[in-house]
């Protein structure tokens, strides 16, 4: 074999007889090109140390973290249905990823924060009283019948949504659990 022909050959040897471990399990992959790994991310995933069960194509794979990946090994190519399921605030986040041949996949599934839109009843407005929700350490006004949007929510179990009016009486509460990565509506009624 000659020079020229060896700069082509070793890095073909070395792809060969390379291989890739598992970092869950430290187990080898067959083809190191066809898995799909799952992580946690966004910024509440460590903040509540956020662990889920993790499901492709309805199949439970295993526990993932934030700092924790979990793997599915020798995944062919085609259509894979990914399923994360939070347990510290309970949510469900779900994604599609379509896996080409020779190709790894990383899902990161986003515990990112979430946003709530409230509508005060518009029987308000015949109370003369305007109405308050406090929540986060937030506290805005909701202008009867126009809806108001609290864009930054965080995502927690049991969250206490408080009502009040100008007077400081507490007009209505409701306690929600506001998952990861969601949008929720609510129209405050009349009390």
């Amino acid at each position: 074999m000659t020079m020229k022909n060896f700069r082509y050959f070793l890095p073909f040897a070395l792809l060969w007889m390379s291989t890739c471990i598992d970092p869950a399990d430290g187990t080898v992959i067959d083809d190191p090109h066809e898995f799909i790994s799952v992580i946690l991310g966004g910024e509440f995933a460590s903040m509540n140390v956020e662990n889920a069960d993790v499901y492709i194509n309805g199949e439970f794979i295993g526990n993932a973290g934030a700092h924790s990946s979990v793997v599915k090994k020798n995944c062919l190519p085609g259509s894979y249905n990914i399923q994360v399921v939070t347990k510290n605030v309970p949510s469900t986040l779900l994604g599609t990823v379509e896996k080409k041949e020779f190709q790894a996949i990383n899902f990161v599934a986003p515990c990112d924060a979430s946003s709530a839109t409230f509508k005060a009843s518009l029987e308000y407005l015949l109370d003369g009283k305007e109405l308050f929700v406090s929540v986060d350490g937030l506290i805005l006004s909701l202008p009867p019948g126009v809806p108001v949007t609290i864009p930054r929510l965080i995502p927690e179990k049991d969250k206490v949504f408080n009502f009040r009016d100008i007077t400081g009486a507490l007009r209505h509460t409701i306690t929600k659990t506001i998952p990861y990565s969601s949008s929720w509506s609510y129209d405050v009624p009349y009390q």
